[in-house]
């Protein structure tokens, strides 16, 4: 390499290392807590709401340096249950040095450590995740937290021992969340996120692997938002890939492709929050089903039925039936299946099932398209069969006795 090159390397490469320390020296020789104002009023304004810092910030002076909050809390929407959204033992975020001297903020790391994290939606739908207090202006935040993205970028986020609850404003229940471990990964605003968690929700163990759309993607609410994943739950295999789009009080997941176990399935579910309790539109079609699939894990021992009573006469026992899930939905929509496997090797195809639930009072329409000839298709008088069975809370009073 010529003399001339090699001078020229090394006068960049000094003006370099100048230039890193001294921002290092000026990273230095500043107060970090005079960093605390600045972020809390460039939040208040991205966002409408509060962040405060009860600890000391700390820096810790590497190639790339680390700045430690302790203490910290963000305030929730004016009309949620709790005062907070978010709070946190410690935040540490790893920042690059070179994009200072552009005035751009990039951490290279950010870490939650212990967060209490606080997610719900209003009667309405509207998340506390949604800033702004109106229509009328929840565009014009939402272009304002999408332009701090443009002076801020976060490349990998990680959560660790975190807690997280999720409460539906219009049906009031509450789903609890425990974060072992949650990492979030993507080279810049506008790529692709690579996700990993590790935890349980409603003390059921999760392991949770994919990628998700840009975060920019969306924070622009630039829908549809693409979701790919794939791992375990409850020791058994899931995978879920779908496109989230969002209109009004409506929540759509399209192109569905669902598989939990052994069993598999394709098409679109609507989520409305248009009253005081949520609907869901569902539109399903499960290819093939082992009714095998529902008997229970390997190894394991059917519960034994109690000996029937000798006074009970009824020919379909008046035996409460577990349908208090049923009752707190409002749902409808048709479950194709291709074909039923059942354990005396027959098959009957085209099997449907029409749903509908609502004030409490969930209805099915059951058919198949053709059926093994056997007792049902004699007793039906063809080739298929079909029914309806609808069930209703039952009256307050005595239960009654048989004859």
């Amino acid at each position: 390499m010529p003399r001339a090159a090699l001078i020229i390397l090394g006068v960049a490469a000094g003006l370099v290392a100048l230039l890193l320390i001294g921002v290092a020296i000026a990273i230095a020789t500043v107060d970090p807590n005079h960093f605390v104002a600045p972020l809390a009023a460039r939040v208040k304004a991205a966002t409408g709401r509060n962040l405060t810092v009860q600890g000391p910030v700390d820096i810790k002076l590497s190639l790339e340096p680390k700045v430690v909050l302790t203490g910290v809390a963000f305030d929730n929407a004016p009309w949620s249950r709790t005062p907070r959204m978010l709070t946190a033992k410690r935040i540490e975020a790893q920042i690059a040095l070179l994009p200072l001297l552009s005035r751009r903020f990039e951490v290279v790391q950010f870490t939650l450590v212990e967060p209490v994290i606080t997610l719900e939606t209003d009667a309405n739908g509207r998340g506390n995740w949604e800033f702004g207090t109106s229509a009328g202006n929840a565009s014009g935040t939402v272009s304002a937290v999408a332009g701090t993205t443009a002076a801020i970028g976060i490349a990998n986020l990680e959560i660790q021992n975190g807690t997280l609850s999720y409460r539906n404003g219009a049906t009031g229940k509450l789903t609890n969340a425990s974060i072992e471990r949650m990492t979030l990964h993507a080279r810049d605003m506008q790529s692709p996120v690579a996700v990993d968690f590790r935890g349980k929700v409603d003390d059921v163990p999760v392991a949770l692997a994919g990628d998700l759309g840009a975060p920019d993607k969306w924070l622009r609410q630039q829908w549809p938002y693409p979701v790919a994943l794939k791992g375990e739950i409850d020791g058994n295999a899931v995978k879920l890939n779908t496109r989230i789009a969002r209109s009004g009080t409506t929540t759509s997941l399209d192109d569905v492709d669902v598989a939990y176990g052994a069993i598999a399935g394709n098409g679109s579910i609507r989520v409305i929050n248009d009253t005081s309790r949520t609907r869901y539109a569902i539109d399903l079609t499960v290819p093939s089903l082992s009714l095998a699939d529902f008997a229970g894990k390997p190894g394991t021992q059917p519960a034994k039925r109690a000996a029937p009573s000798p006074a009970a006469r009824w020919i379909i026992p008046d035996t409460p039936l577990p349908l208090a899930p049923l009752t707190s939905v409002d749902a409808e929509g048709p479950i194709t299946i291709g074909e039923v496997k059942v354990s005396d090797g027959q098959r009957p195809e085209r099997a449907g099932h029409q749903s509908h639930s609502r004030g409490g009072m969930p209805a099915s329409k059951l058919h198949a398209g053709r059926a093994p000839a056997g007792q049902v298709c004699r007793l039906l008088g063809g080739s298929g069969f079909g029914g309806r069975v609808t069930l209703e809370p039952p009256a307050p009073g005595p239960t009654p006795q048989g004859p």
